[in-house]
């Protein structure tokens, strides 16, 4: 019946100390991790894949790459599950919108193993190795776009009407830019760049536009 926020959302110790005191008064705790990363959440983006792929096979088209901002990592988590679930020959290109304590691709392979286990999932285990997140395009920090972000926004929206935000999907797209740019992928490849939403974030930026 009550909702608790913890003082630093999705810290597991603080998250973990706090349902502990709830068990202790005879009830049972259910725990909201950050950006929902956690087998249950995974479920989202795993459909997300069996939705584009029946959208692809539909066109006859084959997807190469999907490009999606991370954060906590869970959306990578369910594409790569999605992915190998149903059998996708697609590869999965993370672009990392904050710095991490230890490598994002490990946190995802780790919530990726977590899943299988938790549903009894027929699906081998996940390496880190096997999963790509990139760093390059983060700037100062977490939240704090790079003039290559905002450039992306503004390119995207006046050419496509498509609104991105600065906080993730900003930066992932002037990472494909400049990848693109660079010659990482082959003229004739497909690429989906999943927009993960976020786009009220720009009115809490409303200076950086101007």
């Amino acid at each position: 019946e009550d909702t608790i926020w913890t003082e630093e959302a999705g810290e597991t110790p603080i998250t973990g100390g706090v349902a502990e005191d709830i068990k202790k008064d005879g009830r049972i705790p259910y725990i909201i991790p950050l950006g929902g990363c956690n087998p249950l959440g995974n479920l989202g983006y795993i459909n997300a894949v069996k939705e584009l792929k029946k959208q692809s096979e539909e066109k006859n088209m084959n997807i190469d790459y999907i490009i999606p901002a991370v954060g906590t990592g869970g959306t990578q988590a369910g594409i790569e599950l999605g992915l190998k679930l149903y059998g996708v020959d697609t590869k999965c290109y993370g672009i990392s919108a904050s710095r991490h304590i230890k490598p994002k691709s490990q946190e995802i392979a780790d919530l990726c193993n977590q899943t299988v286990k938790y549903f009894k999932l027929e699906c081998n285990q996940f390496s880190p190795d096997k999963i790509t997140v990139n760093y390059d395009y983060i700037g100062e920090r977490y939240a704090i776009p790079t003039n290559e972000c905002i450039d992306a926004i503004h390119t995207v929206a006046q050419i496509e009407g498509i609104i991105l935000d600065p906080v993730y999907t900003g930066k992932a797209m002037a990472g494909l830019i400049d990848l693109i740019v660079k010659g990482k992928f082959k003229k004739d490849e497909n690429i989906v760049f999943l927009h993960t939403g976020g786009g009220t974030a720009n009115f809490a930026y409303n200076k950086v536009f101007r």
